[in-house]
């Protein structure tokens, strides 16, 4: 392999790997955050995301529906919108 096709190769997969983070951070603070509370508005139980308090008062914890597998999965912290 030429050194020409080594640098074309290795400048591919940098901006493949970077590239996706550059355009998942375009999203503003103030997006991601409305996006965020939009999620969480959308779920029908009391304890979406970890951090959030259940009806008695007691934070949810692993009880939450954001650390159980399967069913709804909240977007419940600013690295769950930039995934999307």
């Amino acid at each position: 392999m030429t050194r020409k096709h080594w640098l074309a190769l290795c400048a591919g997969a940098a901006a493949s790997i970077l590239l996706p983070q550059t355009i998942a951070s375009a999203k503003s603070d103030s997006e991601v955050q409305r996006a965020i509370r939009q999620s969480i508005a959308a779920y029908s139980g009391s304890c979406p995301c970890p951090y959030s308090v259940d009806r008695a008062g007691r934070r949810c914890g692993g009880r939450s529906a954001y650390s159980k597998p399967g069913g709804a999965a909240p977007l419940c912290y600013p690295a769950d919108v930039r995934r999307r």
